[in-house]
Formats: C-alpha cells, sequence, structure tokens
C-alpha cells in the first residue's frame, strides 16, 4: 500500500467559497471568487514535487509521474495544520507561557481548508478526483518550537477488502 507524506511550508488558507450579490448597474445576481487561496494552493503544488520526485528517485518533474494514486483503491488523508502563535503566548525571553492554548480554533474553518487543499492535489493531477478519499482527519494546532506554520499532508491508500 503506498503512502506519501510531506510538508508544505507556509500559513495555510482556507478555500474562499463563492459570494452571490445583486449587480445594480445590470440588474443581475452576479458572483464573486475571492480567489485568496491561490498563493497557498502553489505551495502545495510545490511541495508535492518534491514529495513524489523524492518518492521515486527520480529527476522527471511530479507531473511526469502522475497520477500516483489511481483506480478503485480508497484513501485516507491526515491534514495537520500549523498557524504562527501571537506575540501574547511569549514570555519577555522567548518562550512560550504556560497557559498558552495548543490548539487553533479560529477561522479559516476545516473544511475550507481541506477544500483548498484537495483541489490543489486534484488540480496537480496526483489524484484524477478528490471523491477517492475515504477517511480524512483534520486538526488545527498553534505552530511548535521545531515545526514551522504549515501543513503535513499524509496520504495512504486503504485496504479494502
Amino acid at each position: 500500500m503506498l503512502t506519501l507524506s510531506f510538508f508544505v511550508k507556509g500559513i495555510p488558507k482556507g478555500q474562499p467559497r463563492p459570494r452571490a450579490f445583486f449587480n445594480k448597474h445590470t440588474g443581475r445576481a452576479s458572483v464573486f471568487d475571492g480567489g485568496t487561496a491561490e498563493w497557498w494552493k502553489s505551495q502545495i503544488a510545490v511541495a508535492l514535487d518534491g514529495a513524489v520526485r523524492k518518492h521515486f528517485f527520480t529527476e522527471k518533474s511530479a507531473a511526469e509521474c502522475y497520477p500516483v494514486f489511481e483506480g478503485d483503491t480508497p484513501l485516507e488523508v491526515t491534514l495537520q495544520f500549523y498557524f504562527p502563535r501571537p506575540k501574547a503566548h511569549f514570555k519577555r525571553d522567548g518562550s512560550l507561557k504556560d497557559n498558552v492554548p495548543n490548539y487553533y480554533i479560529k477561522k479559516p474553518d476545516n473544511d475550507n481548508l481541506e477544500k483548498a487543499v484537495f483541489d490543489a492535489l486534484t488540480q496537480t493531477g496526483l489524484w484524477k478526483d478528490d471523491a477517492i478519499i475515504a477517511k480524512n482527519k483534520t486538526s488545527k494546532r498553534y505552530e511548535m518550537p521545531l515545526l514551522h506554520s504549515g501543513c503535513v499532508i499524509t496520504i495512504k491508500e486503504l485496504e479494502d477488502k
């Protein structure tokens, strides 16, 4: 069973939802898509490219190795997001205060974070459709001393027998 795990460096962004509004100039309803997750999605694609090259020990680009996950094999995807800590979490000497939280409970929502990652991995061709994800786990935490802001993405095939 194939497993692929890699780290995407950067501040995670959720996939914005399209917003409908009434355009008073045209008299019609219109849709606006914020598109603020494009930089984050490009970071995912770059990290994936490096992970695929390392996994297959190849000089080919990741696009030439795709799709890595194909067929009817269900996948399990684990996403561990790490967000920057605010200055209020630190003492004057730079160490963490004792009573600071570990889990990040602000926006973006888990489902928007997942959507951005799944869309980016679909766009790269890692799989044809993210519908093959049968099981997923997502967590949001503050960054840790040796792990900076970003996301650890682990994808593994599930036994379906």
